[in-house]
């Protein structure tokens, strides 16, 4: 069972991979950004 559920931890993993890839890097990064920008200005 343990085997089995491993197995799917991967795949489930893999299929993150795969969406990630699938959405432009730079729009990825662009919201990081901004995320740590808006929390910055709100901290203060």
């Amino acid at each position: 069972k343990s085997i089995g559920k491993v197995e799917k931890s991967i795949m489930r993993l893999a299929a993150f991979e795969i969406m990630i890839e699938g959405v432009d890097k730079r729009i990825i990064i662009n919201e990081a950004i901004n995320k740590y920008y808006l929390k910055d200005i709100l901290n203060k």
